[in-house]
């Protein structure tokens, strides 16, 4: 909640500009402020209520209210200079936080006197430790954000139900349980590198030991029954009467992928889940109908024992890091129209990742045959460093105009993996006329646009197959209150 959200822009504004007017400090002659203009004209301006707000977090299963105004937020500025001077040599962590996200219990007396016990209960752990170290570097009054780190960061939770009942003469519970665990763990170290004024994103992943295996994820439940001793105060999992229930034979489960990329994992398991065959599919339907089988497989889980893990093999991989990179740029309107070009013009000229050269030209190419258009492109990658050569590129750009019916959309992608290179280039326009704005009008109206695409996609998109498709909006109104369009496409021409 908030006084006026004007307000709070204006002074944002104000606080992230202050550096700025540090910076130019413009002549005597040169500074008209409000201030002054006040001044020379003798007018008296209201002075601004006071900003006040608040804000309601809620993260671990407990709430925070603050309170702030317009001297909470000034002072802002000056307690993250201080941040950023601390973390310039580097500063350690450690967070450790213990909560329930829920947690539940019913107890009522049976016909037999012994009290019955229903408890749930979801305990979660969260962690992160390390070292980060981050520099702000004001390059022409716009910041870039440097930053290395190595976090060793992990969540962990466990879902125990249980059904109880308590015979008081001997202080035991009798228990029938099921419990649930999820575990998640990054131990990376990251390099960021962010550039403000040039719109480009740069961070390295690599793990914090290059030749140590790592459990990323584990999953596991399982069913159990205990006899336990209310005033013992080991953990019933760990007492010797607990004993887990097993319906089969668990199935073993051993697979390895990622050795394209150089980044292997390891998914390793066993359940006691069948697998999907005729026969279960059959007594899905049989309890139900195809319907609801279809929507809610898992509507009907039994209790089994199952057990999976996903493991980073450090010893195996070859690539020792990943380097994501995205980049954004714009391009305003231009008065010229640029003139249309034979052959695809989603073909560039550069294919290396991170390529402004590429850029550029989809910046430009994109408003060909456009009026007074504005063209965005976006830049992606992803590179696995090590003695495997493997990128994956996308790069995708978008032209339109509020005066021109037309648009274009250009879209490039690129997998090289070793020897193995494949790539898509796609050139789209459409040409959507104005619908009138009254509703009569609107309905009457007779949509239409039209559509064209060229794709050439193999190992180089000069010498791939081609592909050009066209399409265009009908619309069909019959015995139907509301309009319905239609969207054709046909193939016009298809080379190899």
């Amino acid at each position: 909640m908030i006084s006026s959200i004007q307000d709070l822009r204006d002074l944002l504004e104000d606080i992230l500009m202050y550096n700025e007017q540090q910076h130019y400090q413009p002549r005597d002659e040169e500074t008209f402020n409000t201030e002054k203009i006040h001044k020379m004209l003798n007018i008296e301006h209201q002075l601004k209520e006071q900003l006040e707000g608040n804000i309601l977090l809620q993260w671990a299963s407990a709430q925070r209210f603050m309170t702030f105004d317009n001297h909470t937020l000034e002072s802002m500025q000056k307690q993250l200079t201080q941040l950023f001077n601390e973390l310039k040599t580097g500063k350690s962590f450690n967070y450790q936080k213990m909560y329930h996200q829920y947690s539940m219990m019913i107890a009522f007396p049976t016909s037999s006197g012994l009290p019955f016990i229903y408890s749930l209960h979801k305990p979660t752990y969260v962690w992160a430790n390390g070292k980060v170290q981050l520099q702000v570097l004001d390059q022409e009054r716009i910041p870039r954000v440097q930053a290395k780190s190595e976090i060793e960061m992990g969540f962990t939770t466990r879902r125990q139900a249980k059904i109880s009942f308590v015979t008081p003469f001997d202080h035991t519970r009798y228990i029938a349980g099921h419990d649930r665990n999820l575990q998640v763990v990054l131990p990376v170290k990251a390099n960021l590198d962010i550039d403000f004024q040039a719109g480009h994103f740069k961070v390295e992943f690599k793990p914090l030991n290059e030749n140590k295996d790592y459990k990323i994820v584990h999953v596991s439940a399982w069913p159990y029954i205990a006899r336990h001793d209310i005033l013992d105060f080991e953990p019933v999992s760990e007492h010797k009467n607990t004993q887990i229930i097993h319906l089969r034979q668990p199935h073993q489960i051993r697979q390895q992928f990622g050795e394209s990329t150089g980044t292997v994992f390891r998914f390793e398991g066993k359940t006691e889940r069948r697998f999907l065959d005729f026969k279960t599919l059959y007594e899905k339907m049989q309890q139900h109908n195809w319907v609801s089988a279809f929507l809610y497989p898992t509507a009907d889980e039994t209790t089994q024992n199952n057990l999976y893990d996903l493991i980073y093999d450090g010893k195996r991989s070859s690539s020792k890091s990943v380097v994501f990179t995205a980049s954004y740029d714009y391009l305003g309107r231009q008065h010229q129209e640029h003139e249309q070009k034979s052959g695809n013009m989603a073909i560039p000229s550069s294919v290396s990742i991170d390529s402004q050269t590429r850029r550029q030209e989809y910046l430009k190419r994109v408003k060909s045959g456009i009026k007074e258009s504005t063209s965005t492109v976006v830049d992606m990658g992803v590179q696995f460093q090590g003695p495997k050569t493997v990128q994956f590129i996308a790069t995708i750009a978008v032209a339109s105009s509020p005066v021109d019916e037309q648009s274009n959309l250009f879209t490039y992608f690129r997998k090289v993996v070793n020897d193995e290179k494949y790539e898509i280039c796609l050139n789209a326009s459409a040409r959507m006329p104005y619908a009138p704005i009254e509703y009569e009008q609107a309905i009457k109206n007779e949509p239409k646009a039209q559509m064209e695409a060229q794709l050439n996609f193999g190992e180089r998109c000069q010498s791939g197959s081609q592909i050009v498709l066209g399409g265009f909006v009908s619309s069909w109104v019959k015995k139907s209150r509301y309009p319905v369009m239609l969207l054709h496409f046909f193939v016009k021409s298809f080379e190899v």
